[in-house]
């Protein structure tokens, strides 16, 4: 988080004040859509108590910076795509408590969790609140320093994340073994349904292609490290992480695959660059 808040301005906001509706829109809709979908798929998959609170942990998790990588090379609009990453960073303080709090009789009756919420408010403001500001700050006061520490502070979170994963799947190993091909189904399932839930999004808000894709790209990355952090840290229950780690891992090639159908799209189509802006 600290490397979001070294990479933002407060001219990153400015689509917020020129496209508010469309933005609350892309930022929100999937606070609502994921979790749902989720639902779904625990559902038809017949999902297990711990994947299922893993899974719901994910879609109740803010967009993830990665997201912005793959809407670049897809040639979606990058700026949408990182002002809804930021926006929803900083809005998850309060949405993602909203989120889990609607869904405590699911996690009770799946996995026998209650909720603690203010140790979860207080969490998300250290994990969220507290470094973003902190980044934001460095930026504003010595941009020179925040230019030079970005990519090494991307690098650093990039590197512990890719750890913990890996720390989760070789302590859950057996469990991610026996549960792989349901994990993959569902996180194949929960991936492609984000995808349609941001085309649809971006097409019943009439946005341009450029929109369209950022939105699709935006919805299925969330959050890996924080939805970890709250699974050991709030939950104290480590088997929690296990689908985020698969999640994280096996979604890459879906999205990757999908990157290059959708920069074929944007091709096809009008430049991102010279693209109208949406209404809103």
């Amino acid at each position: 988080m600290l490397a979001v808040g070294l990479g933002l301005t407060p001219v990153e906001f400015r689509p917020v004040i020129r496209r508010p509706l469309f933005l609350a829109v892309a930022v929100f809709a999937p606070c609502l859509l994921l979790p749902l979908i989720s639902l779904a798929l625990i559902r038809a998959f017949r999902i297990g108590p711990d994947t299922a609170a893993g899974m719901l942990l994910i879609a109740v998790s803010p967009a993830a910076a990665l997201g912005n990588f793959y809407t670049y090379l897809a040639r979606g609009r990058t700026a949408l795509s990182v002002t809804m990453t930021a926006v929803s960073c900083v809005a998850a303080v309060g949405v993602m408590p909203l989120s889990l709090a609607a869904l405590a009789g699911v996690f009770h009756r799946a996995a026998g969790v209650v909720i603690p919420m203010p140790l979860l408010i207080r969490q998300l403001a250290l994990m969220l609140v507290v470094p973003i500001l902190a980044g934001m700050a460095i930026r504003r006061s010595w941009p020179a320093v925040a230019d030079r520490s970005e990519g090494v502070a991307r690098g650093v979170s990039l590197t512990g994340l890719v750890l913990v994963v890996l720390c989760v799947l070789i302590i859950q190993s057996a469990q991610f073994a026996v549960n792989a091909p349901g994990i993959l189904g569902a996180v194949t399932a929960l991936t492609l349904a984000a995808m349609l839930a941001g085309h649809t999004v971006g097409w019943a808000a009439g946005a341009v292609t450029a929109d369209r894709v950022a939105l699709a790209l935006c919805f299925p990355v969330r959050n890996i490290g924080l939805a970890t952090a709250v699974a050991v840290t709030v939950f104290n229950r480590i088997e929690f992480a296990a689908f985020a780690a698969a999640y994280f891992l096996m979604q890459v090639p879906i999205m990757l695959i999908s990157v290059a159908v959708h920069r074929r799209s944007v091709l096809r189509g009008a430049a991102p660059d010279s693209a109208p802006a949406s209404a809103g």
